[in-house]
């Protein structure tokens, strides 16, 4: 197997993750007021019914790509492509009778669409047809595109973001076309499952192409599972992992509503639109080195690994750092001039919100080096990490409302999440010390706290000066200021305390400027 630069692989797919990303943005704003003006509001309001339903049917999925995928580092870097083909093929046998398992439990289900939309102005034949066009969409993953684990672990993710945003680019602006000149529901829907299909022939051309000695021999599979009995036990860890994630992801929601005022989380969501945006944006570019990790501990050099997380780690916490100082200061004042001064809440929950979204973030790199190790044993943890917010969130959320609720997630977080999983990478995969971890925290945080300092008292200091009454005109000049000060003071104070970052930015200039493939280094 050719051996590509893991710089340049990481590169590459935060490239194709930030134009996706912007591209899928824009497309979404432009046709989703379309869809609404000439199919309805109630239609999309039904797709997006259905598409949570089926969301939790795939649980079903839980935990497979994600130990296939680690398994699949070691392999993939040493070049072994008999051990590929077995793993890929047990992926395979594993998958089929997964969506199996899931058309069977859809079918099931799909007998109670009467009663869930009821009230729907459509007729059933509509339902049904959103209900298993969408269904049979999903279901190419698990018969024909699961093949697709093998990009990520090779570093590829780009090809998939980029055939993806590319068949669904295409889709929404034919759906917008013919929404406009006939306004059929039955069009709409086959286009959106058209598109799935043109997908999944473009993924799987890329496949033979990329890796003309894949095979899949789903016959196989079973055989090959007891040959790799790691499979299964790792599939059991991480259904474990995610539960724990699913169901603290969905108490959240149903706690907000139960010790808070509908307005209040109203509010509050207003608020994390924009803080969820940024942070989608930062994850699709910082989590583009996530693959490159795998082949990095594949590769055994301890020293190397040390080091690149300590430069990844030191690299994310200046990008989310700054801006989590910006947020801090600009969240409320935007929302006051884009939807009202009744619309702010507390700085209390702005502080939080700031917070959660800093810890959301930050988590990366220990994500990274814990899958690549395949350190999922701790199966204690996400049911500790549950416990912890729910109970948290209902002793707080009774006492302190919404800014009380939060609190559960933010503490779970920080005791399972920053204390445990750090404890558990450094002492069961890196092998060293965790205070390595803090002191970390403690030399990236500090110049950006003297950089948000001077960055506050500066943008104060010339807005009072403008004379120029435009609310919007001032918030921009506010926050050019605030942003250019805070980057511009921490930038070379981080420079000159940490080699990490120095490291980090000099191999990123490297990689990016020069045009002939580097060999292959740390990503």
């Amino acid at each position: 197997m050719k051996r590509e630069s893991r710089v340049e692989k990481s590169l590459k797919n935060a490239k194709v993750n930030m134009l996706c990303y912007f591209a899928s943005l824009l497309t979404a704003f432009f046709t989703r007021r379309i869809f609404i003006d000439y199919l309805g509001l109630e239609f999309m309001g039904l797709n997006g019914t259905v598409g949570s339903v089926l969301g939790f049917l795939n649980l079903a999925e839980l935990g497979i790509g994600t130990a296939i995928s680690f398994l699949l580092f070691k392999p993939v870097f040493d070049g072994d492509e008999t051990k590929i083909n077995e793993l890929i093929s047990v992926m395979g046998y594993l998958y089929r009778w997964i969506g199996i398992f899931i058309y069977g439990a859809a079918i099931i289900v799909s007998l109670f669409l009467p009663l869930i939309f009821s009230d729907t102005p459509f007729s059933m034949g509509v339902v049904y047809a959103s209900f298993y066009l969408y269904l049979s969409g999903s279901m190419l993953g698990y018969f024909f595109n699961y093949k697709m684990v093998l990009l990520s672990a090779d570093q590829r993710n780009y090809v998939v973001t980029g055939y993806f945003q590319l068949t669904m680019t295409l889709k929404l602006f034919v759906q917008m076309g013919f929404a406009i000149l006939w306004s059929n529901f039955y069009l709409f829907l086959a286009i959106e499952f058209g598109s799935a299909i043109v997908n999944t022939i473009l993924i799987q051309w890329k496949l033979r192409k990329t890796y003309p000695w894949l095979k899949s021999e789903l016959k196989e599979g079973r055989r090959l599972l007891k040959k790799y009995p790691e499979v299964t036990t790792k599939i059991k860890q991480v259904v474990v992992h995610k539960l724990g994630m699913f169901v603290k992801g969905q108490s959240q929601p149903m706690l907000i509503y139960a010790f808070a005022s509908l307005s209040s989380v109203a509010l509050y969501a207003n608020y994390t639109i924009i803080t969820s945006r940024v942070q989608n944006l930062f994850n699709g570019i910082l989590d583009s080195a996530g693959g490159s990790v795998g082949n990095l501990v594949a590769e055994g050099d301890k020293k190397k690994i040390i080091d690149i997380f300590a430069q990844l780690f030191t690299s994310r916490l200046f990008v989310v750092g700054n801006l989590a100082f910006c947020f801090w200061y600009l969240l409320s004042p935007f929302v006051d001039i884009w939807l009202g001064p009744e619309c702010i809440v507390s700085p209390t929950v702005v502080l939080i919100i700031v917070i959660g979204y800093t810890l959301n973030v930050m988590r990366g790199p220990t994500d990274y080096f814990i899958n690549a190790y395949g350190l999922f044993s701790d199966v204690w943890a996400p049911i500790a990490e549950s416990a912890i917010s729910i109970t948290v969130a209902i002793l707080c959320g009774m006492k302190w409302g919404l800014p009380g609720v939060l609190m559960g997630d933010l503490t779970a977080s920080v005791l399972i999440i920053y204390v445990w999983k750090t404890y558990f990478l450094f002492t069961r995969g890196f092998k060293i010390n965790p205070l390595k971890y803090w002191v970390l925290w403690v030399k990236g945080l500090w110049p950006m706290v003297v950089g948000a300092v001077v960055a506050y008292l500066v943008a104060d200091y010339f807005t009072q000066m403008i004379s120029f009454d435009n609310k919007w005109f001032i918030f921009i000049v506010r926050a050019a200021i605030f942003t250019v000060c805070i980057f511009g003071v921490s930038t070379p104070i981080q420079w000159a305390v940490s080699l990490d970052f120095r490291v980090f930015f000099r191999r990123l200039m490297k990689s990016v400027f020069k045009k002939k493939a580097v060999p292959d280094m740390h990503p």
